[in-house]
C-alpha cells in the first residue's frame, strides 16, 4: 500500500487535520489487498486470571485473522502490543506497525504517522483497521472512547467486544454501552469441562465449615503472577496457546499445594521482610457469605477452595493470631514477633478478617490426616486433587453470588 492510498484512507476515518508527516515502509505494499485487523485493550494488569481470560480472546481472534488471511495491525506502545505481537507470531499472523508520534530518535518501521499533539495512538489504530477486536475494555477509557467514537461514524459491525465476568461491573457496563452503539458481543465461556467424580477422592461432610473457632481457614486464589522459575513469555505462551483458562485458577492452586504438601509463604500481604502463610479464623461458611468481589484486582477476596487446618494442631505447629494495632503500636512489638503485626485500616477494619499466620511455609505433612481438610466449590473438582487429604465439597449455599 503506497502513501498515497493510505493517506487517503487517513483523511477519510481520521479527517484532514490530524497528520502533517507520513512514512510507509516498502513492506507494507504486500498487504494492500488484505483486511487490517487490530486488537484494542484496556491495561490487563498483573491478574493472571484475567490475563489468561483475555488471551483466549486473543487467540481466537488470531486464529480468525489466519483463516481470513487477514494482517494485524499494532500501536507500538499499546497496553496489548506485547500480547499482540506474540500471538501473532504463535499463530502465523503478518503483522504492521504503526506509530504515533514517535519521539525522536526512535527506531520506526512499517507505519510512521505524524501529527498534533492531540492525534492519539488508540484512536488512529482503530480507525486505521478494518475489523476491530476488543478482549477487554473498561468504562470511562481512551480504548473505548476511541471506539465509541468509530461507532457514532455510521454502522459499523467490524468491531467486537469481548464480555467478561459480570461481577466486573467497569467491564460490563463498557460492553453494554458499545452494544448500544453497534458494536458485537464477543463471550467465549471460560468454564472447565467437569469429570464425574469417582471413587479417588475422601469427601467429608461438611458440617465443620459452619462451626466457628474449631478451624483455620486458607482460601486460594489464582497466582497473580508468574510462578516461581518461569519468565514472563513462558507465562504468556502457556496462556495464548491455553485452549481453558483453568491453569490459573484457584483449583490450579489448590493442586500445586496438593501436589507439594507444602503452603508457600509470601510477602505480599504483609511487612516484606517476613513471608507469612494467612490463615482466617471465622468459619469458612461466613467467609464465603460475605465475600466481595474487588474490581481492581479482577478477583474475589475469598474463594470456594484452599485448605482448612484444626486450630489445636495450628497451634502446635507455630501459627500465632495476628496482632492488630495501629502504625504507631507498629515498634512496641519485638523483632521476632513482627510478622504478627496488622495495621488496623482506614478504609477497611482488618479486624473482622481474625487472621492467623505462620513465619515461612506450612508443612502438610506434618499434621495428622483428620487435622486437614480440603475444600472445593463442585464435587467434579475433587476428582483432581486425589486421596492425600480429606475433601468437602463448599456448595452453592455458602457463597454469595
Amino acid at each position: 500500500m503506497d502513501e498515497r492510498i493510505l493517506a487517503t484512507r487517513l483523511r477519510e476515518r481520521l479527517g484532514e487535520r490530524v497528520f502533517h508527516s507520513l512514512r510507509v515502509s516498502s513492506t507494507v505494499s504486500q498487504f494492500v489487498d488484505r483486511p487490517w485487523l487490530t486488537l484494542a485493550s484496556s491495561h490487563l494488569g498483573h491478574s493472571r486470571l484475567l490475563q489468561a481470560r483475555v488471551c483466549r480472546f486473543v487467540s481466537q481472534s488470531m486464529l480468525k485473522a489466519r483463516q481470513d488471511g487477514s494482517v494485524l495491525l499494532i500501536a507500538a506502545g499499546s497496553a496489548i502490543e506485547p500480547w499482540a505481537r506474540r500471538a501473532a507470531e504463535l499463530f502465523g499472523v503478518p503483522t504492521i506497525t504503526v506509530w504515533v508520534n514517535p519521539r525522536a530518535g526512535t527506531q520506526t518501521t512499517d507505519i510512521v504517522i505524524a501529527g498534533d499533539r492531540t492525534l492519539q495512538r488508540d484512536s488512529v489504530i482503530i480507525s486505521l483497521a478494518d475489523r476491530v477486536d476488543c478482549p477487554l475494555v473498561r468504562a470511562g477509557g481512551k480504548i473505548e472512547s476511541a471506539v465509541l467514537d468509530r461507532l457514532r461514524g455510521g454502522a459499523d459491525t467490524g468491531i467486537r467486544v469481548g464480555i467478561h465476568d459480570a461481577a466486573d461491573q467497569k467491564t460490563m457496563r463498557s460492553a453494554a454501552r458499545l452494544m448500544s452503539q453497534g458494536a458485537l458481543g464477543w463471550y467465549i465461556s471460560n468454564r472447565p469441562e467437569r469429570t464425574r467424580l469417582s471413587g479417588q477422592a475422601t469427601i467429608v461432610d461438611n458440617d465443620w465449615f459452619n462451626t466457628e473457632d474449631e478451624w483455620l481457614v486458607h482460601c486460594t486464589r489464582a497466582p497473580s503472577r508468574s510462578i516461581p522459575g518461569e519468565r514472563e513469555q513462558q507465562a504468556r505462551d502457556a496462556m495464548l496457546l491455553a485452549t481453558q483458562t483453568a491453569a490459573v485458577t484457584p483449583l490450579a492452586a489448590l493442586r500445586r499445594i496438593v501436589r507439594s504438601k507444602r503452603l508457600i509463604a509470601s510477602a505480599v500481604t504483609s511487612d516484606r521482610r517476613y513471608p507469612v502463610v494467612c490463615f482466617s479464623a471465622r468459619s469458612l461458611a461466613s467467609l464465603l457469605s460475605e465475600r466481595t468481589y474487588r474490581p481492581h484486582l479482577h478477583r474475589w477476596d475469598y474463594e470456594p477452595y484452599g485448605v482448612a487446618i484444626r486450630k489445636e494442631a495450628a497451634i502446635e505447629a507455630g501459627l500465632q493470631p495476628v496482632i492488630y494495632g495501629s502504625p504507631e503500636q507498629r515498634g512496641a512489638i519485638g523483632v521476632d514477633e513482627g510478622y504478627r503485626f496488622q495495621a488496623l485500616g482506614k478504609t477497611y477494619d482488618w479486624t473482622s478478617e481474625r487472621e492467623w499466620r505462620c513465619l515461612g511455609d506450612v508443612d502438610l505433612t506434618r499434621f495428622e490426616t483428620g487435622d486437614v481438610r480440603l475444600f472445593v466449590a463442585d464435587p467434579s473438582d475433587a476428582i483432581s486433587l486425589g486421596d492425600h487429604f480429606p475433601i468437602s465439597v463448599v456448595g452453592l449455599s455458602a457463597q454469595r453470588h
